[in-house]
């Protein structure tokens, strides 16, 4: 729910502020349990995703799996994307549009997303800078 309400506050995906009680939850979640790292962290994303999508009216399919789905891509082609919301997918699927092999290339591509961090880019977070070990 917190990373729903920054992300309409925000109009941007903005990772959260490091040492505090929504970073440090997840890591001691994980001390508990992995599975509960990754439950609070996917909790993260489709908030943060849904409040995207939800701006951007793009539909959110549920099942077989969550994903954010893109509006048809040749409605897209001429119209920009809202300001400060970039989705992953656009430019892949804007190649593939004319492709045979579009539908797998998109299944693939929402289950990567689904599985790896989200639908749409994340902002840094300013104070998180000084933080950055790599």
């Amino acid at each position: 729910m917190q990373a729903w309400s920054d992300t309409v506050a925000a109009g941007v995906a903005v990772e959260p502020e490091m040492w505090t009680f929504r970073t440090l939850l997840p890591c001691a979640a994980f001390l508990v349990n992995p599975l509960l790292l990754v439950k609070c962290l996917d909790g993260e994303m489709k908030g943060a995703d849904s409040a995207l999508a939800q701006r951007a009216r793009q539909p959110v399919q549920i099942w077989p799996f969550y994903a954010v789905l893109e509006p048809p891509v040749r409605e897209q082609l001429d119209q920009p994307c809202p300001s400060g919301i970039h989705y992953k997918g656009l430019s892949l699927m804007r190649g593939l549009a004319s492709s045979p092999l579009s539908d797998l290339a998109l299944f693939v591509h929402l289950l990567g997303c689904r599985c790896g961090n989200g639908f749409f880019e994340v902002a840094r977070h300013p104070e998180n800078s000084r933080w950055n070990l790599f």
